[in-house]
């Protein structure tokens, strides 16, 4: 390892020991947003699938009206996978059929 490689892995090593130290969960909590909002506003339902995109857009719409805090759409769609299975246990899938295009999504959700 060079000597800058040394130097960034010691400095992310002390980050780690810092959140360590400091108590903070290492994991998204049922009180993060993504997860609140999956809870309240999905439901799982065998006769639908919902694309990805739906949902982060849904999210969107709803933190526009200020029942979410707005997170960037890229923060949403990584933490969405996680909240959905923790809360209705169903993955993300590639098989979510639109226009007769695979997208990624999940089956087995609904919108309320």
């Amino acid at each position: 390892m060079t000597e800058k490689q040394n130097v960034s892995l010691r400095a992310a090593i002390n980050v780690l020991q810092g959140l360590l130290s400091t108590g903070a969960p290492l994991t998204l909590g049922a009180d993060e947003p993504v997860h609140q909002f999956v809870r309240q506003r999905l439901v799982t339902d065998p006769l639908y699938s919902v694309t990805s995109e739906a949902v982060v857009e849904f999210y969107v719409e709803n933190s526009r009206h200020g029942q979410f805090p707005a997170l960037p759409r890229h923060v949403v769609l990584r933490r969405l996978g996680p909240a959905i299975f923790t809360v209705h246990g169903i993955r993300r899938t590639h098989n979510v059929v639109v226009d007769g295009k695979h997208r990624r999504g999940f089956n087995g959700l609904r919108f309320v």
